[in-house]
């Protein structure tokens, strides 16, 4: 299987996966999850994951092509249980998803019960919860986590009123803060950090970005 295959099947059960394409044509997974990777490391872990899953889905391909229609002992009682909540709680998400315009990485059903079934409810309910904030546009909480122990580390160094009225912010939004508004956010730290700019005009335009 192709890394862009293998890409394509993360995303399709809720990975988030960042990548490049090299000159040559090749790709290069650089981050899973919010996990960084260097080299060719991210494609080995990415492979990893989907093996897994592939030989799982192969087992039960292979299961139904060896039993006829209606011969067999499958019956809709063996799908992995779903409550009425989470059924609607994918529905929209897949509405939204719609709106989009994107050709991959939409939430299923099938994917969702098979995920129960394979790995557990937890697991699951996770990864769902994982593409829902990639769908509806937010940042994973571990990100936001890596940029408010940034400022903090900045802060105990040097002082700014107004950076810490940007960080406290950041904490408030934390479960609603957008994914966009991160590479933004540390390009504006790091030009406080190099002394390009004071903390309170970095807090400001931190403050004018989030609302």
């Amino acid at each position: 299987m192709r890394i862009k295959e293998v890409i394509k099947e993360l995303e399709s059960i809720g990975y988030n996966v960042s990548f490049y394409k090299r000159k040559d044509g090749g790709i290069r997974i650089t981050r899973i999850n919010g996990e960084t990777f260097k080299g060719s490391s991210g494609n080995q872990k990415a492979r990893s994951i989907v093996g897994t899953t592939l030989s799982e889905a192969q087992v039960r391909a292979l299961g139904k092509l060896k039993t006829p229609k209606g011969k067999g002992s499958y019956n809709k009682r063996r799908k992995a249980p779903l409550d009425e909540e989470t059924k609607k709680r994918i529905q929209k998400l897949q509405r939204v998803y719609r709106k989009t315009g994107k050709a991959e990485g939409k939430p299923t059903i099938r994917n969702y019960r098979y995920i129960v079934k394979t790995k557990g409810k937890k697991e699951a309910d996770r990864l769902l919860k994982q593409a829902e904030r990639r769908i509806l546009g937010l940042a994973y909480t571990e990100n936001v986590d890596a940029l408010l122990a940034r400022i903090s580390a900045d802060l105990s160094k040097k002082k700014s009123s107004v950076m810490k009225q940007a960080y406290n912010r950041i904490l408030e939004l934390k479960y609603q803060f957008k994914d966009k508004w991160i590479p933004e956010i540390y390009e504006l730290v790091y030009m406080w950090e190099q002394g390009q700019m004071d903390g309170d005009e970095a807090g400001e335009k931190i403050l004018a970005i989030i609302g």
